[in-house]
């Protein structure tokens, strides 16, 4: 399964809804490929991650929490800024 932001516009809890049947699709051996910028998702459903630059170079892939917890590399990504926590 191949989804774009899956979870654009959508509340609380329904990401939480969404994220909980994505798991249990994962759990039975679907193969989910998504693509978004939600960390959360990625923390409950990502064993891997490829994170691609601002120009779509890839410029990491590997675990998900060491890719996630790596601040320099998520703002080389402009996927965040300098004063976002992690």
């Amino acid at each position: 399964m191949i989804l774009d932001e899956p979870t654009n516009d959508l509340d609380p809890k329904s990401i939480r809804f969404f994220a909980k049947i994505l798991k249990q699709l994962k759990d039975v051996g679907k193969t989910l490929i998504v693509s978004t910028h939600h960390f959360d998702l990625l923390f409950r459903l990502a064993d891997y991650t490829i994170l691609l630059s601002p120009d779509h170079r890839i410029l990491k892939v590997g675990n998900t929490k060491e890719i996630l917890e790596d601040k320099n590399l998520l703002i080389e990504a402009e996927v965040i800024d300098e004063e976002f926590e992690i």
